[in-house]
């Protein structure tokens, strides 16, 4: 299976990810705001704090330490 690229979409006044050519939803909508996806991470708001959501759903803070355990790589 081809790994279709995630875009943000809308429903009520909540965020989410689908595929790109098929329209599955990934991850459901829950987000204040969602970015699309740069370098496998999507800036997300969630209940007014900011953080990173992969293409897998997992979340993570701003903290450093927490998304390079994401990533599975050090960006320092």
């Amino acid at each position: 299976m081809q790994d279709l690229p995630l875009v943000s979409y809308r429903k009520g006044n909540k965020w989410g990810f689908v595929s790109y050519g098929d329209k599955k939803t990934v991850i459901l909508p829950k987000y204040d705001e969602a970015e699309r996806f740069r370098e496998g991470l999507a800036l997300i708001k969630l209940n007014g704090k900011y953080g990173y959501v992969d293409k897998e759903g997992r979340e993570c803070g701003e903290d450093l330490e927490e998304l390079q355990m994401i990533l599975g790589y050090s960006l320092l």
